[in-house]
C-alpha cells in the first residue's frame, strides 16, 4: 500500500451508525477526505446480511442502507499490514480482528486518518505496556465516535444533526444521551453531553490521543 496516500479509515460501527443516518458523505467531506480516499473494512457487507449482532441491533431497512453505502466506499485489502505490527495486537483481548487491522495500518502510514467508536480496544491500545510503539505511531490521528458527532453539529446544526441520529439512538447508548430529547434536543444540552464524554476519553487516553477535527 502506498504509504504516501491520504485516506480515512472507518471502522464498522461508524460506517453503520453514519450510513445508517445518512451521514457519511457529510462526515468525510468535514474530515477533508472524499469517497475515493475512503476505505471500511471488507466484511461490513456480510456483516449486515448475516452477523447475528448487527442483523439484532439494526433494523432491515437500515442494514440495507450501509449495504447500499458498500458500493461505492472501497474496502481494505483482507489483510494489508505487516505482521510486525498487526500480531502484537492480535494479543490483547479487547482489540478486535477489524479494529486490529485498521490500527495496524495507521501505525503503518504516517498520512491515514481512522475513525473509531470501539473505546475499549483504544483504552487497550494505551494501557497495554507491549503496545506502547503502536500507540506513539497513532497518536493525534484517531478520530472518535464523540467527535465526529460534534462536527456534523457544527457543520449542519443541532436540527439537521438530530433528525439523522434520533433514530439511531435505540443502538447506541452515546447518541441516546447525546440526543435525549430526540429532534427537539436543545443544542446546549448536546454539546455539554458530548464534551463531558471527550473530557472522559481524554482523562483515559491521554490529552493528545485523539484527533480533534
Amino acid at each position: 500500500m502506498d504509504q504516501s496516500a491520504r485516506l480515512l479509515l472507518i471502522d464498522t460501527d461508524v460506517f453503520a451508525l453514519l450510513a445508517g443516518a445518512g451521514m457519511l458523505d457529510q462526515v468525510i467531506e468535514g474530515l477533508g477526505f472524499d469517497r475515493s480516499t475512503t476505505r471500511r473494512l471488507p466484511f461490513v457487507r456480510a456483516q449486515m446480511k448475516r452477523g447475528r449482532n448487527f442483523c439484532e441491533t439494526y433494523s432491515l431497512a437500515i442494514r440495507n442502507r450501509v449495504i447500499k453505502r458498500c458500493e461505492d466506499i472501497p474496502s481494505l485489502p483482507a489483510r494489508a499490514s505487516e505482521d510486525s505490527t498487526f500480531e502484537p495486537l492480535t494479543r490483547v483481548d479487547e482489540i478486535d480482528y477489524g479494529e486490529t487491522q485498521l490500527i495496524a495500518l495507521l501505525a503503518e502510514n504516517e498520512h491515514f486518518i481512522l475513525t473509531t467508536g470501539d473505546k475499549r480496544a483504544l483504552r487497550a491500545l494505551c494501557d497495554e505496556e507491549s503496545l506502547s510503539g503502536v500507540r506513539r505511531k497513532v497518536e493525534g490521528r484517531i478520530v472518535c465516535l464523540e467527535s465526529v458527532i460534534r462536527l456534523l453539529v457544527d457543520r449542519l446544526g443541532i436540527e439537521a444533526a438530530a433528525k439523522a441520529f434520533t433514530p439511531m439512538r435505540d443502538v447506541n447508548k452515546m447518541l441516546s444521551v447525546v440526543f435525549s430529547q430526540g429532534n427537539a434536543t436543545p443544542e446546549a444540552d448536546c454539546r455539554d453531553y458530548l464534551g463531558s464524554y471527550l473530557r472522559e476519553l481524554e482523562s483515559d487516553l491521554g490529552e493528545d490521543f485523539l484527533y480533534k477535527p
